[in-house]
């Protein structure tokens, strides 16, 4: 039987990009007084310098958080049945005097020649989860803790130590964000 782990509400795209010295300063000198945010997000500025897409700029694939919020939702169901529904700050409730859910911190992949930081903020089916087993062991469910800017946010999910991939997002873009590298991790 098939089970899901949907999370529901506020979380981060985040690309970590590089751009050789040379054509940065092109950039730089292109987007005149204009915040960064304003010239990577728009496709017709990098269009002008060969990219398509701001996730071209990208050293690694594209990587994906969940803001720990009291209003942020995660469900976990077996077929249309609901098993279990909490709050994402369950996941690291310092109130009680021992843990609900199993933790571990991990990190964002992080990258030496960094040139800055691109974060697109979403609203909405943040990640899905497939796990096909007769019988979820919730025991066996271990939630990955990363930080970025100080905050902490979940990364992903493992089921028996193997990492799930997420298998669905249905998001809507409210806003984004350039920042350097070294005032991110």
């Amino acid at each position: 039987m098939k089970h899901k782990i949907n999370i529901y509400g506020e979380g981060v795209r985040i690309w970590l990009c590089h751009v050789e010295d040379e054509l940065f300063q092109k950039m730089n000198r292109a987007r005149k007084e204009l915040p960064w945010e304003s010239v990577l997000f728009d496709l017709e500025f990098l269009e002008h310098f060969g990219f398509q897409h701001w996730s071209e700029l990208a050293k690694t694939k594209e990587q994906i958080g969940f803001y720990l919020t009291e209003r942020n939702i995660i469900e976990i169901k077996k077929g249309n049945k609901r098993l279990s529904k909490f709050f994402a700050n369950d996941l690291i409730a310092t109130n009680l005097l021992f843990p609900m859910y199993d933790t571990i911190q991990t990190q964002f992949v992080n990258s030496d020649d960094c040139s800055f930081v691109l974060l697109e903020y979403e609203t909405g089916l943040v990640m899905s989860y497939s796990i096909e087993s007769d019988n979820l062991i919730m025991d066996e469910l271990t939630f990955e803790l990363a930080s970025i800017q100080g905050e902490t946010l979940l990364s992903g999910i493992r089921y028996k130590n193997k990492i799930l991939g997420i298998s669905k997002s249905d998001t809507v873009v409210r806003g984004n964000n350039v920042i350097q590298s070294a005032r991110l991790f």
